[in-house]
């Protein structure tokens, strides 16, 4: 049953620099957040309603990703998050159970291996969930052009027909951290031979206007024409129209910068500390800073049991085990 939606499409991503501010004053990217000065994603109608995330390994596209969920799952709904983990590090696994979050699957071949005759995979599931999002974006774009259809009766022959009872439905949103990999151990794995890019691509057009959301994030990624090629072509390019590049420190190269910005010298523009980004769409580009969040279920974090525990807090309450 269609459900009512918030209103506020937008998600908080990061601060702003003091000496960025006057930069960005006017940006529609930039919002208050807590008495400061926000990068914020306008993901909803008229906004940009799918994400590409790149960087080098190190540079905090995770941490980036892990900070933006935390925002999601605070947010009022209904929405219905996947995360797919496509090297299985396990970085989301703090998410598992929050608020409107569907499911956390850590992509694991070797383990798949050690499962029992008839259980799923790891790789199983995250295909499925590509093909059930895919599934989902077609039918509520079937279902809204049936709307428009009705609309258009009635407002042609209003004494025979009736106002459709059409209602938008809550968000739903696949989330892929790895995308090469990904693209890889399909290939390699799954016995459904799908094509990923494709099935993506059309993701990314049918949920534009039906709250489908594409969050895709990796290294820079080339597209070439050869057989082995793991990049990632245009027409998925397109379909994610928020750009977000998170190298931190490390920074952006002439050639990421231009295969992520088409601009050799964006990287100029990104903060260089840990947990700095820039976001484009369009023509407007925002510097901003992740505020630290520790993973709080990283076994390798040199972390006590008590900031664990105070990171986990941040995290709202999560949802009771039926």
């Amino acid at each position: 049953m269609p459900m009512t939606r918030t209103n506020d499409q937008r998600v908080f991503l990061g601060r702003i620099r003091n000496e960025d501010q006057d930069k960005v004053a006017d940006s529609p990217l930039v919002r208050p957040w807590d008495g400061a000065p926000a990068a914020v994603w306008p993901y909803g109608s008229g906004g940009a309603p799918h994400m590409r995330i790149v960087g080098t390994t190190g540079g905090g596209k995770s941490s980036l990703l892990r900070s933006l969920l935390r925002n999601l799952v605070h947010k009022p709904g209904p929405r219905a998050i996947t995360v797919i983990d496509a090297e299985g590090a396990g970085e989301f696994t703090v998410l598992e159970g929050m608020p409107w979050v569907a499911q956390v699957i850590n992509v694991n071949p070797v383990a798949d291996a050690k499962l029992a005759d008839g259980q799923p995979t790891s790789v199983e599931l995250a295909a499925q969930a590509v093909a059930d999002h895919l599934a989902l974006s077609v039918e509520r774009n079937e279902q809204r052009m049936l709307a428009q259809q009705a609309w258009l009766q009635l407002l042609k022959d209003p004494a025979r027909h009736r106002q459709p009872a059409y209602q938008r439905p809550g968000e739903a949103w696949l989330v892929i951290d790895g995308w090469a990999t990904f693209c890889q151990v399909l290939a390699r794995y799954s016995k459904a031979k799908a094509d990923t890019v494709e099935d993506l691509t059309l993701i990314g057009m049918n949920g534009r206007k039906t709250d489908v959301h594409l969050i895709l994030a990796d290294q820079v990624t080339y597209a070439s024409k050869s057989k082995d090629d793991d990049g990632m072509p245009s027409r998925l390019k397109k379909q994610l129209s928020c750009s977000v590049a998170a190298v931190g420190a490390l920074g952006l190269t002439a050639s990421e910068g231009r295969m992520a910005f088409d601009d050799e010298h964006a990287g100029r523009l990104i903060p260089r500390v840990p947990g700095g980004c820039l976001m484009q769409v369009g023509a407007t580009r925002v510097p901003f800073i992740v505020p630290p969040w520790a993973n709080a279920t990283d076994p390798d974090a040199p972390l006590t049991v008590q900031q664990r525990r105070d990171a986990y807090r941040l995290l709202p309450a999560p949802e009771p085990v039926s």
